[in-house]
């Protein structure tokens, strides 16, 4: 009779397995660890998609400001020259989709030989930059977005510092022959500092 209870207490106590308390602190531990998991990947996929979001908008803001810079290149006369908006005249435009010449005589000598055409206005309003035709009734043109800021110098020359300095002429707007445009947009992690700066200088090549 000892034999066989000792057989059997051998035999229970070679059986391997989990007793359910040690089956629910393991199964609370494994949930805890893929919610960490889950949570870590989550913030992963949220920070990806937000420097995408990020990378996607500076891509359009430098777009934008090859298209503005081109247009701009077209203009004539600066009319508001600002630290952080200006105004252009840009050529009158025929109907056979050319500039129209001006008539003998008909423009001063610091003015362009073209006609003058509609006035265009750049600004930043937002965090997007606008080009409005001043004389028309359409809704300005958006030219980039998520853009945090746009400033200008006009023949290298900042106007607020050409304010302030007495030793610096100010800036005559109609004898300006270039612009330096610079925008800055956000852009994480594509570059260390977390911002693109554009800087780029263009002739106004209609002003003669």
């Amino acid at each position: 009779m000892n034999r066989t209870f000792q057989h059997v207490a051998r035999a229970r106590s070679s059986r391997s397995g989990y007793t359910l308390i040690e089956m629910l602190v393991s199964m609370g531990v494994l949930s805890m660890l893929m919610a960490a998991v889950g949570s870590a990947l989550m913030v992963g996929n949220q920070q990806y998609f937000r420097h995408k979001a990020q990378h996607d908008a500076a891509s359009r803001a430098s777009l934008g400001l090859a298209q503005g810079l081109k247009m701009l290149a077209d203009g004539t006369v600066v009319t508001v020259a600002q630290a952080h908006e200006m105004q252009y005249v840009r050529p009158k435009v025929g109907d056979d989709g050319c500039y129209v010449i001006a008539a003998p005589g008909g423009i001063g000598n610091t003015m362009t030989s073209l006609e003058f055409g509609d006035e265009i206005r750049i600004y930043l309003e937002n965090n997007t930059v606008y080009l409005d035709n001043l004389d028309d009734d359409k809704p300005p043109l958006e030219m980039a977005e998520g853009v945090l800021g746009l400033s200008f110098l006009y023949d290298g020359v900042d106007p607020d510092v050409a304010a302030a300095d007495p030793d610096i002429p100010d800036v005559a707007p109609e004898a300006v022959r270039t612009v330096t445009v610079t925008l800055t947009a956000a852009d994480k992690p594509f570059h260390p500092e977390g911002v693109m700066t554009l800087t780029r200088t263009v002739r106004l090549r209609n002003h003669l």
